[in-house]
């Protein structure tokens, strides 16, 4: 529907479309799917690493805020 030969589609007029029109919005729900636990994500090792990296970032974090850093605080905790 919003495919003209030649011009830029813009993710504006996209997601536009899904909120303006049923059935595309009912087109675009279908193609959502549903999340799934990983076994990757889910394994001993894997699950150590990334606590160690959520410890290591923590202490990081601390140590900004005690420094007045916020926004780097802020940024390693978003990490």
């Amino acid at each position: 529907r919003l495919y003209e030969p030649g011009s830029v589609i813009h993710m504006g007029d996209v997601l536009q479309l899904i909120s303006s029109d049923p059935d595309i919005r009912l087109q675009n729900e279908q193609l959502i799917k549903p999340r799934t636990k990983h076994a990757f994500f889910s394994s001993p090792g894997m699950m150590r690493d990334i606590n160690s990296d959520i410890v290591v970032l923590t202490d990081l974090a601390q140590e900004r805020l005690s420094e007045g850093d916020f926004h780097g605080a802020e940024r390693l905790y978003a990490e």
